[in-house]
């Protein structure tokens, strides 16, 4: 019985030790650092950035906002966000206001999904209630 549970740990060992010798990132990484242009990239990026803001103003300023406030603070961080990104010429977002609000509106709406459906997820995966 000990031969069969010891032959799984061998190999796993082997595996291990054989994995810590390979390089798996061979590219460099660029220097870490805030830029602000990098959300405008793509409704993803900026659908990250107001899921991150709104977390903190949750968890610091607001912390009373729930439910459809959530979602109405989402929406109006995703649409101030492009707007202002789009009128700042440092920033590189060239829209109209009308590009930069429906922008802003599908960031907000996939970070407002996009986050209810990791959540959802997560509580089926760990058994909680949703």
């Amino acid at each position: 019985m000990k031969t069969i549970r010891l032959v799984p740990t061998l190999v796993t060992i082997l595996l291990i030790v054989g994995l810590a010798q390979v390089a798996f990132a061979q590219a460099e990484l660029p220097e870490p650092g805030f830029d602000p242009r990098l959300w405008f990239g793509s409704a993803a990026a900026l659908a990250g950035t107001i899921v991150a803001i709104v977390s903190l103003l949750k968890t610091h300023v607001l912390k009373s906002l729930t439910g459809l406030g959530t979602v109405a603070a989402s929406f109006g961080l995703g649409v101030g966000l492009a707007v202002v990104g789009s009128l700042i010429p440092a920033v590189g977002y060239e829209a109209t206001i009308v590009e930069a609000a429906t922008f802003g509106v599908s960031a907000a709406a996939l970070a407002s999904g996009g986050w209810d459906a990791v959540t959802g997820a997560l509580g089926s995966v760990l058994g909680s209630k949703s």
